[in-house]
């Protein structure tokens, strides 16, 4: 399983990706962030692992200074021209989380929906926080939001079946307790019976966890949420916000 997984995401944020995900809530999304942190205009901004920029379009409508981060062609490419359609600028760079090739001074960094802890290797993913914190100026905020493990593990679900309108997609889950990840697939099922399936691998992790990582590459967490509506964290919360904070 492991070996099979190397990589599954330079699959995964394929143009059917486009199709498989979907949100109604990045406004709102945003609206909170802007209540987590500061987020005026000029306010520069990096959205790490940015996708097809549902975060990075809106914020840079605000008057952020943007830099979307991502290492899809395909989302890139969808980010681009939404942009443009939307008179939205943003700085797009094409490059690996793990190594930024950028030189710094960010307000905010900000890596949201579960984009974080799909390397197996774990210091692959404190490499990606590693290179978060760097980026960041003294005194700036770094977003966490990824998937609670506590509700995840409480409530988890092995299969889900969405109606996509033109396709269906079926989800599929199974959960390995010693390495605390969801492995997983998504095969899209095109209306004349065509499927393609997506292998996935993400870890799942305590908040104490990613305190203890955060910690590790000099950020402060300053406030953990259950969500984007910024209830306190609990067994029923199914996503989890931190709020970290660099050292002057």
């Amino acid at each position: 399983m492991k070996g099979a997984m190397q990589d599954w995401y330079r699959d995964l944020f394929g143009p059917d990706y486009l199709r498989m995900d979907w949100h109604d809530t990045t406004l709102q999304e945003v609206d909170s962030l802007g209540r987590m942190v500061t987020l005026r205009r000029g306010t520069k901004v990096l959205d790490l692992c940015c996708g097809y920029g549902r975060h990075a379009i809106p914020l840079a409508a605000k008057g952020c200074r943007v830099t979307g981060l991502d290492l899809s062609e395909a989302l890139l490419s969808k980010a681009q021209a939404d942009a443009r359609e939307q008179g939205a600028a943003v700085d797009w760079v094409r490059a690996d989380a793990r190594r930024l090739p950028l030189r710094g001074g960010f307000d905010v960094v900000l890596n949201l929906f579960t984009a974080f802890g799909y390397f197996e290797r774990e210091g692959e993913n404190l490499q990606v926080l590693q290179e978060a914190a760097r980026v960041l100026a003294p005194g700036g905020h770094f977003v966490l939001d990824v998937v609670n493990h506590d509700f995840l593990v409480r409530y988890f679900e092995e299969q889900n079946w969405y109606d996509r309108g033109d396709c269906l997609v079926l989800e599929e889950r199974s959960f390995d307790h010693q390495e605390s990840r969801v492995y997983g697939s998504w095969t899209l099922v095109e209306a004349d019976g065509t499927r393609r399936v997506y292998p996935n691998s993400i870890r799942a992790y305590t908040f104490a966890e990613l305190r203890l990582l955060l910690t590790l590459v000099g950020l402060d967490v300053v406030q953990v949420y259950g969500g984007y509506d910024r209830q306190p964290l609990s067994w029923e919360s199914p996503r989890m916000v931190i709020l970290s904070r660099k050292g002057a």
